[in-house]
């Protein structure tokens, strides 16, 4: 009983030392599930590299599900099986390589998703 407590003991320690990011890492290799989606990117298509303005609006979807219900966690940068991919190349190819830009643009695209589709 006693070992037991103390293995308790040492995961509770480790995990009070997870860094923000580890804590997505382990959030992530739960899978997708109704409060949790992934999106390989938000505008940028992997396969064309031209903007698709159907994945943009698939973000706002998942979004829009989320404010609706319990809420949840919106990865942009991870595909459906997990892998990180991250926003690298539609920052470079769409913000001038400025992740201010892409983020501004994010959030002024988000507010405007808002206004036109809820009012």
């Amino acid at each position: 009983n006693t070992s037991v407590q103390g293995k308790l003991r040492k995961l509770l320690q480790a995990l009070d030392e997870l860094t923000p990011e580890e804590e997505i890492l382990i959030d992530i290799k739960k899978d997708e599930a109704i409060d949790r989606e992934f999106k390989e990117s938000y505008r940028l298509d992997k396969k064309t590299k031209e903007v698709n303005k159907e994945l943009e609006l698939a973000c706002f979807r998942s979004i829009a599900a989320f404010l609706n219900t319990q809420g949840g966690t919106l990865y942009v940068g991870v595909s459906n099986n997990m892998e990180l991919i991250g926003l690298n190349d539609e920052i470079r190819k769409l913000h001038k390589g400025s992740n201010d830009k892409f983020l501004l643009f994010f959030q002024n695209m988000l507010c405007n998703y808002s206004f036109v589709h809820h009012n």
